[in-house]
C-alpha cells in the first residue's frame, strides 16, 4: 500500500510538472514574441512561434523544464532557487562526466514490478508491463515490448532502466 501511496504521488507530481511547464513555455513564448517585434522598415519575423519550438525542440527545453518542476515539487525545497541550481548543476557534471541524472531510482522500478507482481511470482502480463511504462510517464517506448505471454522481472527492470535512462536530460 505504501508504494501504491509512493507511485501515486509521483504520478501526480508528473502532472503537476508538466502543467508547469507548459505554463512556463507560453510565459518564454510570449517573451520571445514581444522582443521580436517588428520596426518600420524591417522585414516582418518568419514566424517566431515555430522558430521557438524548433529551438525548445532542438534543445530539449521541454524536457528540461518538466524535469525541474518534478524534482521541485517532489523536494518541496523551502529555497526553490539554490535547489534549482543545485539541480542544474548536478545535471551539468553528470554531463560532463557522461553519467545520467534521473527521477526513478533502481528501487523504484522494482517496487512498480512488485506493485504489478502481488503474488510474487516473478512475471507479469504484457498489458501490465504497458501500464507500468504509462506510470512512469513513457508515452513512447524505445524498447519494444514483448507481443504477448509474460514479462520476467530481471527483463522489466532491464527495460524499465533502458526506458528511464533515455529519458535522462544528460
Amino acid at each position: 500500500a505504501a508504494h501504491a501511496i509512493l507511485l501515486q504521488g509521483k504520478r501526480e507530481r508528473l502532472k503537476r510538472r508538466e502543467t508547469c511547464a507548459k505554463t512556463l513555455l507560453g510565459f518564454w513564448r510570449h517573451n520571445q514574441t514581444r522582443k521580436r517585434g517588428c520596426r518600420m522598415g524591417d522585414q516582418p519575423p518568419r514566424d517566431p512561434r515555430k522558430e521557438a519550438s524548433e529551438y525548445m525542440e532542438k534543445h530539449r527545453i521541454d524536457a528540461l523544464f518538466q524535469e525541474l518542476g518534478t524534482r521541485l515539487v517532489y523536494a518541496r525545497a523551502h529555497d526553490t532557487n539554490a535547489y534549482l541550481l543545485q539541480v542544474l548543476e548536478e545535471m551539468k557534471g553528470n554531463k560532463s562526466h557522461q553519467s545520467k541524472t534521473l527521477f526513478f531510482t533502481d528501487e523504484d522500478v522494482t517496487t512498480l514490478f512488485d506493485m504489478f507482481d502481488p503474488t510474487g511470482s516473478g512475471y507479469i502480463t504484457v498489458p501490465q508491463y504497458q501500464q507500468a511504462l504509462q506510470c512512469l510517464g513513457i508515452d513512447t517506448p524505445t524498447i519494444v515490448a514483448p507481443a504477448e505471454g509474460r514479462v520476467a522481472k530481471h527483463i522489466f527492470e532491464k527495460n524499465m532502466r533502458e526506458e528511464i535512462r533515455a529519458l535522462s536530460l544528460t
